[in-house]
């Protein structure tokens, strides 16, 4: 990440500096500025980095390259919140806690060191699993970090994740100020000093299970945003009313066909979601041309999209993987879809992979250019059009669950794991052939 600045004062640029870049660039205008460049080394440990940086920032300053910050941290289990971390250094004789609720939420936590040799530390405490959801981009009003639950790089961190989605993990993190690199012990000496001092905070025993419900309480609506001349779309599932930050993501080069099918996957079951298509004219003007909401049928077991690592509108067609979140838990049934439309899912074979399993959860019947298809969704999210091979199994799966009088019920239809094997052409049909899974 990049970003720039005007005055990052002496500390960083000493006098020599400034007169040698003064004589490099003789005769030319030159104005005290910064650019700031920010490397992630999540995967590499503490020891590498010192060790690594140490010989490397006398190279560094003849290029007039300087640290600016360095950022160490450290995983804890449990959760807390913003109340008890700042009252918690009150009582210890700290009271430099910043107070910055309206820009890092309730969650988070930050204070600068209040001794001689920790006052270029900041410290900060927060929920990780919290952090995600709210945080979105650091930078922009609206953003979308949730791929960091399930598809993050760091396999280490993933790892840690899922050790701690019973109980919560806090994150303690620790920012160096200053152009002078500390040594190893000195790093871990003031990580250990900070993780003591938490020793004795409260602190909470919340599964993310327990945490993702609670926020999802509060989901009422959802709103998406079109504007057809330029082609841009734009979703919002929440906003948090503390920071102002908005949960979603925009995309470009989206035309009007585009818009139904992504309202139907990205809002949630049994929640509205508002579609406003805007135009905007040459002067920056947003009028509002209409507006309607929208709402999935009543006991759809779909599930819901969010944009993934790559920020891609839909799931990848060589894989299943990928987050969803619905925002009522189901059972282990199919659920029945009583008016599904048919534009919004796609013929088996073009959607499902050779050689991949998918679980079904939700299914109804549909007409299409005449004819009546099973419309079936798969746990990952893909809405599939079945075809000859699906539907043969799927009525034979269905079948054995008939009521008294011979009727299936759909509701006591268990969830159904096929595989998809290949893909076929048959008098010049296409179809993807599939085969049961028993479990």
């Amino acid at each position: 990440m990049v970003t720039s600045g005007t005055n990052v004062g002496e500390d960083y640029f000493s006098e020599d500096m400034k007169q040698a870049y003064a004589a490099e660039f003789a005769g030319q205008s030159l104005h005290m500025g910064y650019i700031a460049i920010k490397i992630s080394l999540q995967q590499c440990r503490a020891k590498r980095v010192v060790l690594a940086l140490s010989p490397m920032l006398e190279t560094l300053r003849n290029k007039h390259m300087v640290l600016y910050d360095i950022d160490m941290t450290r995983d804890c289990r449990y959760v807390t919140e913003r109340r008890l971390v700042e009252q918690h250094p009150l009582r210890n004789g700290i009271t430099t806690v910043i107070q910055d609720r309206s820009r890092v939420g309730d969650h988070c936590t930050s204070r600068m060191g209040s001794s001689d040799d920790t006052k270029n530390i900041r410290y900060k405490v927060y929920n990780k699993f919290v952090q995600i959801l709210e945080s979105a981009e650091v930078r922009k009003s609206l953003g979308s970090r949730m791929e960091g639950l399930v598809a993050d790089d760091d396999k280490r961190f993933m790892a840690r994740l899922l050790r701690h989605k019973d109980h919560g993990m806090s994150r303690l993190e620790l920012t160096f100020y200053g152009s002078t690199l500390l040594s190893l012990d000195e790093y871990l000496a003031h990580l250990d000093h900070a993780r003591a001092l938490l020793s004795t905070c409260p602190v909470y025993d919340y599964s993310y299970e327990e945490m993702w419900k609670e926020r999802a309480n509060y989901i009422e609506s959802m709103v998406a945003v079109h504007i057809p001349a330029k082609k841009a779309f734009a979703y919002c599932h929440w906003w948090n009313s503390v920071t102002s930050k908005k949960y979603g993501y925009i995309w470009k080069n989206v035309g009007s066909k585009l818009v139904p099918l992504l309202l139907a996957n990205y809002s949630f079951n049994d929640r509205p979601i508002h579609y406003i298509k805007v135009k905007v004219d040459d002067a920056g003007e947003v009028e509002i041309i209409s507006e309607k909401v929208y709402e999935r049928e009543s006991g759809c077991a779909a599930m819901t999209l969010v944009a993934g690592k790559t920020k891609g509108m839909f799931p990848s067609r060589d894989t299943c993987e990928g987050l969803v979140m619905s925002s009522r838990s189901h059972e282990g049934y199919v659920r029945w879809m009583k008016k599904p439309h048919s534009t919004l899912f796609t013929t088996g074979y073009n959607i499902l992979v050779p050689g991949t399993e998918y679980t079904v959860v939700a299914a109804g019947l549909a007409d299409f250019r005449g004819n009546s298809y099973w419309h079936l969704v798969t746990e990952c999210g893909l809405k599939v059009k079945a075809g000859k091979s699906l539907e043969g199994i799927w009525e034979r799966w269905r079948g054995q669950y008939r009521g008294d009088h011979g009727r299936v019920l759909i509701h006591q239809i268990p969830k159904m794991r096929f595989l998809a094997e290949r893909k076929v052409r048959t008098r010049g049909v296409f179809d993807m052939k599939c085969v049961l899974v028993r479990t």
